[in-house]
């Protein structure tokens, strides 16, 4: 191929080739190419797999507005995340080498497998895919205190008991 992608990586904060990161740490996927000759135009594409072959998300350079070429020479593209949310379990990158079209793909390559840890004790790949920063908020009732609450009928399923 014109762009030939080397050695993928994952590394921690500290830029440290990784294969244990914890799911609220930063990683990086660190791509390694050697251009043969110049590319003007290209996108990247990062896919994470889970080792049942879940597809858990897809990063592409097209979609941020990052654009991406190629002088003829070695050099690296990286993608840092500030934290995965992945649920534990094993993982790996897919890494695709766009045309400009980003409709077909030029180089391919895959990281090692790598282990996503949580600091929540009794999560496992079972619960889901991973965790989306999120917030909660529970609010008192409106209703003035010593009131009794209006009738509310709710839907029960069939065969339900109603006491």
């Amino acid at each position: 191929g014109v762009v030939e992608i080397g050695r993928v990586e994952i590394r921690d904060a500290h830029g440290r080739p990784a294969r244990v990161v914890a799911s609220s740490d930063l990683l990086e996927v660190q791509i390694p190419y050697t251009a043969y000759t110049p590319v003007s135009k290209a996108n990247v594409l990062v896919r994470m797999m889970r080792s049942d072959g879940l597809s858990c998300f897809v990063l592409r350079t097209s979609q941020d507005g990052v654009p991406v070429s190629f002088d003829r020479g070695a050099g690296t593209v990286a993608v840092t995340i500030d934290a995965t949310r992945l649920f534990p379990g094993s993982y790996y990158a897919v890494v695709w080498f766009l045309d400009a079209n980003d409709a077909n793909g030029t180089s391919r390559a895959t990281s090692d497998w790598f282990e996503v840890t949580s600091p929540t004790s009794g999560l496992d790949h079972h619960d889901g895919v991973f965790e989306p920063d999120h917030r909660w908020s529970v609010a008192p009732s409106r209703q003035a205190a010593g009131t009794s609450p209006a009738a509310t009928s709710l839907p029960h399923p069939a065969g339900a008991s109603r006491d």
